[in-house]
């Protein structure tokens, strides 16, 4: 987490979406979200996480229209919830919060990786 806020306010480059664990050591994913959005309010967020999905829901802040990846998941499906986040309105202005995207490769009994909303 601090590694990459620090990669984020040396950067050159626009970066337009964040990838990041949940738990992380010393600086956890929300964490780190909360102050790149201090930077940048309409930087797109995905979230990634091998915890229980309802403990680590909690962890983030609800107020964020996010996804979270549970982990293990596939490039097919990193590759569809990197797009659909890039494809959301950006910022504070944008629709209302959506519910957490629940994805991977083993939620609840879906055994392909298909997207499932909750």
């Amino acid at each position: 987490g601090e590694e990459a806020l620090k990669i984020y306010t040396a950067r050159t480059a626009p970066i337009h979406l964040v990838l990041t664990d949940v738990v992380m050591p010393h600086l956890s994913g929300p964490d780190l979200v909360e102050r790149l959005h201090q930077l940048d309010p309409d930087l797109r967020v995905l979230y990634m996480s091998g915890f229980a999905e309802d403990v680590i829901t909690r962890s983030i802040n609800s107020s964020t229209s996010a996804a979270l990846i549970v982990k293990p998941f596939t490039r097919e499906i990193l590759a569809q919830q990197v797009r659909l986040a890039l494809d959301k309105p950006a910022g504070p202005r944008a629709t209302a919060p959506q519910p957490f995207v629940r994805t991977g490769t083993q939620p609840r009994g879906n055994e392909e990786g298909e997207l499932a909303t909750e």
